[in-house]
């Protein structure tokens, strides 16, 4: 049973630092997730002021 459990364990600990590595990836990913959002955000209201503007002939600056 001891060469048994030691591959196991040996199997759990790497299992444990691939999730540990994907959580790093991932909390990386939401923070560039969430600035690539709000830069869209930001154009979304840009296109729409000047969507406007062109309605109503001024310049939006």
């Amino acid at each position: 049973m001891g060469p048994l459990l030691k591959k196991l364990e040996a199997r759990e600990v790497a299992a444990r630092m691939r999730v540990e590595k994907l959580e790093v990836e991932i909390a990386e990913l939401t923070v560039r997730l969430e600035a690539e959002r709000e830069a869209w955000t930001r154009l979304r209201v840009r296109l729409f002021a000047l969507g406007r503007e062109g309605q109503q002939g001024q310049t939006v600056r």
